[in-house]
């Protein structure tokens, strides 16, 4: 605590970003350990051919429930017809869910460091106003005192942009990693249902 005291004003933004970074990690974590693999599980029934009945409002399914995306899908697949415009509005809408607060995490990636650099460069130029006072009585100790107390808000702001910039890279990853999975079994899905209608005929 007597560290942060010695930071300067700068600190608190620093810690404020540091909360708020770590409320976007732990979300997107469960989001894409616990709520992803459901997803990708209903993404595979409905390419099995198993359709989930996602558009009966009648059947409890908690995967389903309240969700367009596989109600759209679901539904096409049970009519027969694929609405090209209507699926890439909920595809777009489904890998905006799976980038979701990724650009706030990268202003605390971008503004952490930023926000050290200019405390210390304030604490510095505070230090030398203080040591320019003293004259000739200063020591080396108020030198080096001064400067390493400016320096706290440089180490703060890297410590909190370090593993949140990992973190970023992590998820922007598995976002785009689960975009490229899920269009190609759109795709797929679009061709089994034109496969479907042209045996029909």
């Amino acid at each position: 605590m007597e560290l942060i005291f010695k930071s300067g004003i700068f600190i608190y933004p620093i810690i404020a970003m540091s909360i708020f970074g770590l409320f976007i990690v732990i979300e997107r974590t469960v989001f894409f350990l616990v709520e992803l693999p459901k997803r990708r599980a209903m993404m595979q029934t409905l390419l099995n051919g198993t359709n989930p009945d996602c558009d009966n409002p009648d059947r409890d399914n908690p995967d389903c429930e309240s969700d367009t995306f596989f109600m759209q899908i679901a539904a096409s697949i049970k009519s027969g017809r694929f609405e090209d415009e209507l699926i890439e509005i909920q595809v777009e809408k489904e890998v905006a869910n799976a980038a979701r607060f990724l650009s706030g995490l990268a202003v605390v990636v971008q503004s952490s460091p930023l926000l050290g650099l200019l405390g210390t460069v304030v604490g510095m130029i505070a230090a030398f106003v203080q040591i320019e006072t003293l004259g000739e009585m200063v020591t080396p100790s108020d030198l080096a005192g001064g400067i390493w107390e400016a320096l706290l808000t440089t180490a703060a702001g890297l410590i909190v942009a370090v593993p949140a910039g990992i973190a970023y890279t992590i998820f922007q990853s598995q976002a785009a990693r689960y975009e490229r999975w899920l269009l190609g079994n759109i795709y797929q899905i679009k061709s089994n249902i034109e496969n479907k209608e042209a045996k029909k005929q």
